[in-house]
């Protein structure tokens, strides 16, 4: 039965996860999609971070896309075991450009009873644009790790012509990593809505990069109703943190 559920909710998280890669195509709505590919791996989340460390190879394992992995994580992953894991997967399968990428999108999401562990699932997204004179195209790449189905989703598209730029930042840049951002959210009101929902919650943490290279992480304490949220936003270079209600949030104040 667990299996099943994990099952389950691996197909949910990266059908949300295609969403979002499919809503940001929407920029380029005269554009066409040129080329795509998927590719799926195995891992095993509490021995990879030690074995990359360690130069082992075979850490990736190619799967089916219905994979059905169940590991009981017990290794705590920060932000930048992740970005770790998929930096030497890229090197495998982008090995001659993915340096050339910069990363434009970075969320994780974890279970209100389980924050301070390892997130249930963390992706990153990376964009890399060709101009050539009037014309030009748009690659993307998508990881979605999810440490406790053992199991790493990658996804590339590009489209041409390119007609739109996207805003994206530099991870030296980001000096409050996610594990860190949601512990200063729960300080001004997330642990609160925590201890009030026990019998359901979660908190979805995204980093999108926005004009002036500011960087402020968007937390998202979900409840059982979609109505029943908590908003938080933290400054993902000083740490400053502060809720804001929708009104706020629709006008970007």
């Amino acid at each position: 039965m667990m299996l099943m559920r994990k099952s389950k909710i691996v197909v949910i998280l990266i059908f949300l996860a295609g969403i979002t890669f499919s809503c940001q195509d929407f920029n380029e709505p005269q554009s066409r999609v040129v080329d795509t590919k998927d590719y799926a791996y195995e891992i095993d989340p509490n021995t990879i971070i030690e074995n990359i460390d360690h130069g082992q190879k075979g850490v990736f394992k190619p799967v089916p896309f219905d994979y059905k992995g169940s590991v009981s994580v017990e290794k705590i992953w920060k932000q930048e075991d992740f970005f770790k894991v998929i930096d030497t997967l890229a090197e495998t399968i982008f090995p001659d450009n993915f340096m050339q990428y910069r990363l434009d999108y970075l969320s994780a999401d974890y279970e209100c009873d389980a924050i301070g562990k390892t997130p249930r699932r963390i992706a990153a997204g990376y964009n890399l644009e060709r101009k050539s004179g009037d014309t030009g195209q748009r690659e993307r790449i998508l990881f979605i790790t999810i440490p406790d189905l053992g199991y790493i989703h990658v996804g590339y598209k590009k489209w041409q012509p390119l007609l739109t730029r996207r805003v994206t930042m530099d991870r030296q840049d980001i000096k409050v990593p996610f594990e860190e951002a949601i512990e200063i959210a729960n300080k001004i009101g997330g642990q609160t809505f925590i201890d009030s929902h026990a019998e359901y919650c979660h908190v979805d943490i995204t980093l999108f990069p926005k004009p002036g290279n500011k960087l402020v992480w968007q937390l998202r304490y979900q409840g059982p109703v979609i109505n029943d949220y908590l908003e938080v936003r933290v400054d993902a270079v000083t740490g400053k943190a502060h809720k804001k209600n929708f009104w706020e949030y629709l006008f970007n104040k």
